[in-house]
């Protein structure tokens, strides 16, 4: 770990996550009862913000939440985790994302989000933060805040020499002006399916069971393809995989040039988050990502 962690600005969502453990997915019009329910702080925004606190960077986080116990449970994630919340605004007139999360006993989830004050962000809400996006080392985004705050987001950064990392979930089109000023898009495999591959310096995809994939060009210019297999755990809740996984991936790259240096450490994270029932609580911490990484094969070019 570098002696000066590099600082990470997150611009997305928090959500309060109701989350019910389900013998089974129903079908249309179908009732199932369920199992085991709790509710857990989350969002693919403060998720991905908490995540990246925990692997040793520096984090500000940019966003909404309402005047409400999600908005509360949210602050206190933040605040355990040492996220840097100067720019998470209360909004009194909204509620607090909430995303409704069912899981299976193998560990897949079911995720249906109502925004609530996650929507309340615009262009002119990214300018007053304008000063945090142009100090960060980088900008992480993801896509369940409005577009028009992400685009803004991303070319302010550009233009302040920021690299953009956007994890493009849930998948939505994106305009040729936002991709343009994205260096680093991450996707799973569906996302992927859905959005092609586009113009970007460097494009990461998730397999989830089958590892990730990085597609970026070398210092010659040359494209270069780098693989990294999956790490074997015993998978509870997949929700928080995704989120872990592009947080690791944004820290050690900020650290480590070379995908071989910092796929495996991103998939080592989506793994253990694999592991426990929740987003945050799901969370890795560096330790626990550097020993399951020191444990399975690098990344091959």
């Amino acid at each position: 770990m570098p002696s000066t962690p590099p600082r990470l600005c997150v611009l997305g969502s928090v959500n309060l996550d109701l989350v019910i453990q389900t013998p089974r997915f129903p079908q249309p019009g179908e009732t199932v009862l369920g199992g085991p329910f709790e509710t857990f702080a989350g969002g693919k925004g403060a998720n991905q913000a908490v995540a990246a606190a925990r692997l040793g960077a520096e984090v500000r986080f940019l966003g909404c939440v309402g005047d409400d116990d999600g908005g509360r449970s949210a602050r206190a994630a933040f605040s355990e985790a040492g996220v840097r919340t100067e720019g998470l605004e209360t909004r009194p007139d909204l509620h607090t994302g909430i995303g409704v999360i069912t899981v299976s006993p193998e560990g897949e989830n079911h995720i249906v989000v109502a925004p609530g004050a996650n929507h309340a962000m615009d262009a002119a809400w990214v300018q007053r933060h304008a000063d945090t996006i142009r100090a960060a080392d980088a900008l992480l985004l993801q896509l369940e805040v409005p577009l028009e705050a992400n685009r803004a987001a991303a070319q302010l950064a550009r233009a302040a020499g920021v690299p953009v990392i956007l994890n493009a979930a849930p998948a939505a089109p994106l305009p040729e002006d936002f991709l343009a000023a994205v260096h680093t898009l991450i996707v799973n495999q569906l996302e992927f399916e859905e959005m092609g591959r586009p113009a970007v310096p460097r494009l990461v995809v998730t397999y989830g069971k089958a590892g990730a994939v990085c597609f970026d060009r070398d210092d010659q210019g040359q494209a270069r393809e780098t693989r990294q297999a999956s790490f074997p755990v015993e998978p509870v809740d997949t929700t928080a995989a995704g989120d872990a996984f592009c947080a690791a991936a944004t820290v050690a790259s900020l650290e480590q040039a070379h995908p071989r240096d910092w796929l495996p450490f991103g998939t080592a994270a989506g793994a253990l988050a694999c592991t426990v029932v929740g987003a945050i609580p799901a969370l890795p911490s560096r330790e626990a990502v550097e020993a399951l990484r020191r444990s399975a094969p690098l990344a091959q070019s």
